[in-house]
């Protein structure tokens, strides 16, 4: 990789050895991915917030770039944690358990993140910019400001979020490149009336159909209607980053890269075309379904807790 003067510095350890290590890190990970060079950063939302998503190799990773002087680059939130962190105990968390997760709170406190400890920071904080390059991790939020806000990011590893935060680099892969952020297959909607889309369910169901059938390709969608919401988006989104690997979607004549199909494929031509029809709105809502009784008033689904309340 080509790095800049001030890259290389860190490189070399003249900005201490925990930014020497995140610095290390980034350059295995572009020469395997290709990359010829690193962007800066505008901003980093991290997604290894969570104590049961690194666990104590993952603290300790943590500690070690804060105790080599890293901090971070760039303003960077950062996800939920494995706890309520004030009522933990109310709610059944170990005293060991909530121990092990402060602890890892604190270290990155100590980095100088923004504790929003949210997976959604596009609402509150963290709004990037179209076309700005940023460094996050969280599939939903990715796929988010990618294909509604129209920044530029990627679905970063876990720890290598947190280095690219550190470093205020990327490296230049994947979606950060123009040439592949054209459509890969056309999603055409057919048959659906005023009834349909008047709230986030329908589209969650449509996104996890389409994640499913375009895996982590880029799909574009034809046919939602106009009144469309942000909200709608986001729920779509979350939902095809986990029914495939979904990082970026176009929605014609909804998301600013999207103005019309032709756009949307950046020219392209030989495209896959699928038509989703309501049945298959339908199918996917009974497969996702899985209630075998239709009793409850409420359910409260976050990040990591998983209520139910008759």
């Amino acid at each position: 990789m080509r790095l800049s003067q001030e890259e290389q510095r860190m490189l070399d350890g003249s900005r201490g050895s925990g930014v020497q290590q995140a610095m290390e890190i980034l350059v295995k990970m572009g020469e395997l991915y290709g990359a010829e060079r690193f962007l800066p950063v505008k901003n980093a939302h991290i997604d290894a917030a969570a104590y049961t998503t690194i666990w104590d190799a993952g603290t300790e990773f943590i500690e070690y770039l804060v105790d080599n002087g890293a901090r971070v680059a760039v303003p960077t939130t950062i996800n939920p944690v494995s706890r309520d962190i004030k009522n933990w105990g109310k709610l059944g968390t170990t005293e060991g358990f909530a121990a092990k997760s402060k602890r890892l709170e604190d270290a990155y406190l100590r980095l100088g993140v923004i504790p929003t400890w949210t997976c959604a920071p596009y609402q509150c904080t963290n709004v990037p910019g179209f076309g700005e390059v940023v460094s996050w991790s969280e599939s939903n939020a990715v796929n988010y400001v990618n294909s509604v806000i129209g920044a530029r990011a990627e679905r970063l590893p876990d720890l290598v979020d947190v280095c690219c935060a550190v470093a205020g680099r990327v490296p230049e892969y994947g979606l950060y490149k123009e040439e592949n952020r054209a459509g890969d297959m056309l999603f055409l909607l057919e048959g659906f009336d005023e009834t349909w889309f008047q709230d986030s369910v329908d589209y969650a169901i449509l996104g996890y159909l389409v994640g499913e059938k375009v895996i982590n390709k880029v799909p574009v969608i034809a046919g939602l209607p106009e009144r469309t919401m942000p909200d709608n988006l986001k729920a779509f989104s979350a939902a095809a980053a986990s029914g495939g690997a979904v990082a970026l979607f176009h929605v014609v004549g909804l998301t600013p890269e999207a103005p019309d199909v032709e756009t949307a494929f950046r020219g392209k031509s030989g495209y896959p075309i699928v038509t989703i029809t309501t049945d298959d709105m339908k199918a996917m809502e009974k497969r996702l379904n899985t209630a075998e009784e239709n009793n409850v008033d409420l359910v409260l689904m976050g990040c990591p807790i998983c209520r139910s309340r008759k």
